[in-house]
């Protein structure tokens, strides 16, 4: 939430939304159609990289402060600096979603799913995460306005570690996409191959 936004917002809705934001979290519903909230013992904020598409390369991070790039030798690189080192390294992965393949992924419990199956998985837990982000970014509000007289303001490492989870979701549904399409092209060319082959033994061309 941006800082206009959060001044802009009246104390009263704050805190509604804060209840409104808790009760979808805490509900039934929610619980039921949320399959894990132990994304795995993986350290988020260590991203290892994929190798480069256009050489097959190893990309090498580089930068300090809030200006991190990743970058191949051979010139392929992120279009943007991003303000974490992380948020440089999931973005490098981002445009280079051929080199990964999500069942080998060390999150969110995809190694035995199928395409189908994993996409199911990661949107449910990304509309945790996402309800939990939206949770973290009211909190802040309220307690700024309220000086903390409802709730306390969620610390930045809880805040951007949902951040980070959240783009770590996103990243495997992408490479979820990128394993559908293959497995759609396959299919489609099995199709192909075998009316090919009964087409020759009837005689129809």
């Amino acid at each position: 939430m941006s800082k206009d936004n959060r001044e802009s917002m009246t104390i009263e809705y704050a805190i509604e939304k804060r209840k409104s934001l808790l009760a979808e979290l805490n509900s039934d519903e929610h619980y039921d159609q949320t399959p894990t909230v132990a994304f795995g013992n993986h350290d988020p904020f260590s991203v290892p990289k994929v190798v480069c598409e256009t050489c097959g390369g190893r990309p090498i991070t580089r930068g300090e402060g809030t200006r991190w790039v990743a970058e191949c030798g051979c010139g392929r690189r992120i279009k943007v600096p991003q303000k974490k080192r992380w948020q440089a390294e999931l973005e490098w992965n981002w445009i280079n979603l051929k080199s990964f393949n999500y069942r080998d992924f060390p999150l969110f419990g995809l190694s035995g799913l199928n395409p189908t199956e994993a996409r199911e998985r990661l949107a449910a837990i990304r509309k945790n995460i996402e309800l939990r982000k939206a949770l973290a970014g009211i909190e802040t509000t309220v307690a700024i306005k309220t000086e903390r007289a409802v709730c306390e303001k969620p610390g930045k490492g809880y805040v951007e570690k949902i951040d980070c989870y959240l783009k770590w979701c996103m990243w495997a549904l992408r490479l979820v996409k990128v394993a559908a399409s293959h497995e759609t092209e396959k299919v489609s060319r099995r199709c192909s191959s075998k009316t090919g082959i009964n087409a020759k033994s009837t005689g129809v061309e």
